[in-house]
């Protein structure tokens, strides 16, 4: 009699407030799962990154300075890559002027202070106060980002920082000299080609049609390779601005599937690399592919790719799907492994 009582207590229970059961378990789990991923983005980084983040937090300049001075270039692209923003790299810059790693750090620090000056807001909705801000902390981050280039020209993450300048001061032809410099040093690198794509889309300096151009024209001069990741990026951008309707019947078309299917076949089998830079060009192609994967509702191959990334989501093109990147990767992720 005690065990049927039990059971209606609990049957009750769930009767009533399973939606709320439900949404506590819910909230449990997706929290559970941002902390999983968080702690995987921390331990990808490599010693030299997380030693030099924990030096910056204590804001002493010299053993700041003596770690970024012994930090390879792949070690500086890796800090980049996590949003690294300290105070100390104002003061860094300015004391040591002849440093090509200050003067990079501060600039795409300062790039990011242009963005916030503007709001990240379409240019319509951005105040004419905004607007000099933005140009202001933009024409700074151009000046240390050249020196940073003048002082050592082997050190290729710099122009991709050179080219969103490029972009925000709306200089087309600028953008090309930058994009031409970078691709003489390293013509297979995808980082600076996906900006270089970005700047040629409608809503910036180009057309959708000049944009489509680029990417097909540097994906099929390679085999096999990160480059490949263009295809899918141009098509991410192709769709920014559709309808749900209208999203699911450009990617419901054979032609655009069949070329991102050939496309993710020139990176299916490679390695990731050994050095950061190597390994996150790999990781910005796999990103873009996953996403439109999923918009094709390819769920199987989506899990095969969330598989080969692990922990290595990029910014790009998570910015564009949320503000915060790992949560808007986390919530996709789910979404593949819940699908068929």
């Amino acid at each position: 009699m005690k065990i049927l009582l039990i059971i209606a207590v609990f049957a009750f229970i769930f009767w009533s407030y399973g939606s709320t059961v439900k949404d506590i378990y819910l909230v449990y789990k997706k929290r559970k799962l941002n902390s999983q991923m968080k702690k995987m983005e921390v331990e990808a980084r490599s010693d030299e990154v997380r030693t030099i983040r924990r030096t910056a937090k204590k804001k002493q300049l010299e053993p700041f300075v003596e770690l970024i001075n012994a930090a390879s270039s792949d070690t500086i692209g890796e800090l980049v890559s996590t949003n690294f923003k300290s105070p100390l790299l104002e003061k860094f810059a300015q004391q040591h002027d002849g440093n090509a790693k200050a003067h990079f750090l501060y600039g795409n620090l300062l790039i990011d202070k242009a963005w916030k000056a503007r709001s990240g807001a379409v240019a319509e909705q951005v105040s004419e106060k905004q607007f000099d801000g933005f140009f202001n902390f933009l024409s700074q981050s151009e000046q240390s980002l050249l020196k940073s280039r003048d002082l050592d020209r082997t050190f290729v993450g710099v122009y991709s920082s050179l080219l969103t300048v490029a972009m925000g001061q709306s200089d087309k032809e600028r953008a090309y000299q930058i994009y031409k410099e970078a691709s003489q040093l390293a013509p297979e690198r995808l980082d600076y080609h996906l900006n270089m794509l970005v700047l040629l889309t409608e809503k910036w300096l180009g057309t959708e049609e000049e944009m489509f151009e680029f990417a097909r024209k540097h994906a099929r001069r390679v085999s096999t390779g990160p480059l490949k990741g263009l295809i899918p990026a141009a098509h991410f951008e192709a769709q920014l601005f559709l309808e749900a309707d209208e999203k699911e019947a450009y990617f419901s078309q054979s032609e655009i599937q069949q070329e991102i299917r050939e496309a993710y076949a020139g990176v299916e089998n490679i390695e990731a690399g050994v050095g950061f830079n190597e390994r996150h060009q790999y990781f910005l192609a796999l990103n873009f592919f996953v996403v439109i994967f999923q918009y094709m509702e390819d769920n199987k191959t989506a899990r095969e790719i969330y598989e080969k990334i692990g922990g290595n989501h990029t910014d790009s093109p998570w910015g564009n799907i949320g503000k915060d990147t790992r949560e808007a990767f986390m919530k996709y992720k789910r979404l593949a492994y819940e699908g068929k």
